[in-house]
């Protein structure tokens, strides 16, 4: 038997004497800085795509090879599968996407809308669509104007009647043959699109109930109390203006 200082001496010398049996952490720490030139070659290290992310990737290349006349571009961000098309090819293409045996995206999650006022087409219009099959999605964008209605996609998805109420009723995009084209969410008579960036946020009218006549009557709104003249400054710095305030008025 070796006495303990005996046997860490035999340790040591076991380490030192057999480079290739040191541990890794001392190997790590003692092995020889690498030279600038090899840290200038060193390979860049390729970005990580998940399995998911390479699908969509491929999703999006053969869209444009299957449909290219129904297509303006498309896009792959964060994964994600964006493609962009117009009113006239709109239905061709969510056609396509619905009965195409490579996709089949017989579900409709939601539609919605973007208002980019100032720009000639302001309304971006997206189809949110699901395949159970594939477990993917993809979102088809179309643009508008006020003035240019898109083509009703009721018969390929049922969900699209209420959704398209909603787009109609918040941002004014009319729907050519829908079967019930009305307001979903604001009330009988409302005026305007509640949704559009140039819409005031007090609105134009206002709902009360009239004692008199015991029922709701819509008015046009009115203001009762001026508008403040907000100075539009941190309230943090509030203290320290007072001080500045104080210290002017002390200098007169």
């Amino acid at each position: 038997m070796f006495s303990p200082l005996r046997r860490r001496a035999l340790t040591v010398f076991r380490h030192k004497s057999v480079g290739s049996r040191l541990p890794r952490a001392f190997a790590r720490q003692f092995a020889a800085p690498e030279s600038k030139q090899q840290q200038e070659h060193a390979p860049i290290p390729e970005p990580k795509l998940t399995r998911g992310q390479l699908l969509n990737a491929n999703w999006g290349s053969t869209i444009i090879a299957c449909v290219p006349k129904l297509v303006q571009r498309v896009e792959v961000l964060h994964g994600e599968v964006f493609v962009y098309t117009t009113p006239e090819h709109l239905i061709p293409l969510l056609q396509f996407f619905k009965s195409y045996s490579g996709s089949q995206y017989q579900v409709l999650c939601d539609m919605c809308c973007v208002d980019y006022i100032g720009e000639e087409k302001r309304f971006e219009v997206w189809y949110i669509l699901k395949s159970l099959t594939l477990n993917s999605y993809v979102k088809v964008l179309v643009r508008v104007d006020e003035m240019t209605p898109l083509p009703t996609a009721t018969h390929l998805w049922a969900s699209a009647d209420w959704a398209e109420r909603e787009t109609y009723d918040m941002f004014g995009v009319f729907f050519t043959g829908h079967p019930d084209l009305r307001r979903i969410l604001t009330d009988y008579g409302f005026k305007g699109h509640p949704l559009r960036k140039d819409f005031p946020l007090s609105g134009y009218t206002e709902v009360r109930y009239d004692d008199t006549e015991k029922r709701m009557v819509t008015e046009p709104i009115e203001i009762t109390q001026e508008f403040r003249n907000w100075k539009f400054v941190n309230p943090w710095h509030e203290q320290q203006m007072r001080n500045q305030e104080a210290k002017a008025a002390a200098d007169k």
